[in-house]
């Protein structure tokens, strides 16, 4: 799926001087804005902001060159990015909640009658 695609779907626009190194940037931290809407409480408000803050970036070139060179999934995001805040959030929320899937196998866990 391509970045507009995935902005599409979450009813976000692209903003001037935007360039998608956001949605790059969330994938290459084995995270999914679609997943991160519906399952992570990621709000269309806030992917709004992500991206001005993305726009408004200096460091576009060094974002991109990072994002060339690093290969499989970073393990965080850019000191520099103004969006490292919410995105290990965003990474922590996903863990805890695969842990959580994983750990609630017993008679306890949600759904059991």
């Amino acid at each position: 799926m391509s970045e507009d695609e995935d902005l599409n779907l979450l009813g976000v626009q692209r903003q001037n001087g935007y360039e998608g190194l956001m949605e790059r940037l969330i994938a290459r931290l084995g995270l999914n804005l679609a997943h991160c809407r519906k399952y992570l409480g990621l709000r269309h408000r806030t992917v709004e902001r992500m991206m001005s803050h993305c726009a408004a970036c200096g460091e576009s070139e060094t974002c991109r060159a990072t994002l060339a060179q690093t290969q499989g999934v970073m393990a965080e995001p850019p000191a520099y990015c103004y969006n490292r805040k919410i995105l290990l959030k965003l990474r922590t929320r996903r863990q805890e909640a695969h842990a959580d899937s994983h750990s609630n196998s017993g008679p306890d866990s949600v759904g059991d009658s």
